[in-house]
């Protein structure tokens, strides 16, 4: 099983990940909500994307701050920041940290 990891930088492709990947069990999971802070406030957005055989299985949605330091989408006003994580190999949350080459503050 092959793992890579692609960065999304546009707010098309960023939704297509989220719509896919999110769970749907909260409000703060949803695009729309999210997206309606993002429209007044935007940043520069850096979606990383586990990919396993090439299928998405696990998204970590993030954000470049006025500092320069990534954040969750949507910033830390959202109390549901998370990783949308499919996959049940223990070590994804490794290959994806992996991928991620910028400083993070989660």
């Amino acid at each position: 099983m092959a793992y890579s990891v692609t960065c999304i930088t546009t707010v098309k492709e960023a939704k297509a990940a989220w719509d896919l990947l999110s769970p749907h069990e909260h409000l703060q999971d949803e695009w729309k909500y999210r997206y309606l802070y993002f429209q007044y406030n935007p940043k520069p957005i850096f979606f990383y994307e586990l990919l396993r055989s090439g299928k998405p299985v696990a998204l970590l949605p993030l954000q470049k701050n006025e500092q320069g330091v990534l954040e969750f989408f949507g910033g830390s006003k959202f109390y549901k920041n998370s990783i949308f994580m499919q996959d049940t190999n223990p070590d994804s949350y490794k290959f994806l940290f992996a991928g991620v080459k910028e400083p993070m503050n989660l």
